[in-house]
């Protein structure tokens, strides 16, 4: 096992001396292709991770704004069936209210037509009337 280690170690250590190898007598650095090749794809990578954290932050905040608006539609609901339970406590069951009010609606077209009929048979009358005194 210290076998291994020591193998991963030189493993390690040789592109580290050869990377030591490329600086020159004057302290330059010369760049080797794979290294602007790994900057390449970190630079990519880095791109990849800021459009993923933006998009994440966006649903972050849709999660949020759902969240908010679940949370106000559960309290209109616990609202409305409290009201609900009042009415229907006090004896105003809205069921029945309801079908009252579409009787009434339909009583009240009825009426109105017939009071419409009998509007044009008042005029046909005073229309004869008129005649006569004339």
């Amino acid at each position: 096992m210290a076998e291994d280690s020591k193998a991963r170690n030189i493993a390690t250590e040789e592109p580290l001396m050869e990377s030591l190898s490329t600086i020159t007598e004057t302290g330059e650095t010369s760049v080797p292709a794979e290294t602007t090749r790994e900057q390449a794809d970190a630079s990519r990578l880095r791109a990849a991770l800021d459009t993923m954290d933006e998009k994440i932050k966006l649903l972050l905040a849709r999660h949020a704004h759902l969240t908010e608006r679940y949370v106000a539609a559960v309290e209109a609901q616990r609202e409305v069936e409290e009201r609900l339970a009042r009415m229907t406590k006090d004896g105003l069951d809205p069921r029945v209210i309801e079908q009252r009010a579409r009787e009434l609606e339909a009583r009240n077209e009825r009426l109105s037509g017939h009071a419409a009929y009998l509007e044009g048979r008042i005029e046909s009358l005073l229309a004869r009337v008129r005649y006569v005194l004339e």
